[in-house]
């Protein structure tokens, strides 16, 4: 997508910070009082970024897939990639009512959303990166078929 490279950091943060989880209070509290010296640092300025993301990715399935459209939202790039690829991972375990989607299958239905639940932009990136073709689905099975040639 082109980003530029503070933005990307903020999101590998931000994607990595997700994983632990926001709901650990002292966490958060640690990144968003960063001292002041600290605030210089490439990595103390990622994770305070990073930090803007996660709590607008909180609130993000509130406002998403309702009667405006998700251009018109305001919500960051990086919330907007955290969401796509957050969806895609988690399509891709089993949950208690059903399988582990397919990778393909994963991008597919994460496609059918782009516009209202996940960005077009995004979910198109998501194509490229996951090298899965449009329209693909596990290879048929070939079967053998024992013809007379007598």
């Amino acid at each position: 997508m082109l980003l530029p490279e503070d933005e990307l950091e903020n999101i590998r943060v931000a994607a990595l910070l997700h994983e632990v989880g926001l709901r650990d209070a002292r966490l958060m509290r640690l990144l968003q009082n960063f001292p002041g010296s600290v605030g210089g640092l490439p990595m103390a300025r990622a994770m305070r970024r990073a930090t803007d993301v996660l709590q607008e990715y909180e609130r993000y399935y509130e406002v998403v897939g309702g009667e405006w459209p998700l251009e018109h939202l305001g919500l960051s790039t990086g919330t907007r990639i955290l969401a796509v690829a957050d969806a895609y991972e988690t399509l891709q375990m089993p949950t208690p009512l059903r399988p582990a989607f397919a990778p393909w299958t994963a991008v597919e239905e994460i496609e059918r959303s782009a516009g209202k639940m996940f960005d077009p932009d995004v979910t198109a990136a998501l194509r490229r990166v996951s090298a899965v073709p449009k329209g693909a689905g596990p290879e048929p099975e070939l079967s053998l078929v024992k013809t007379d040639t007598a």
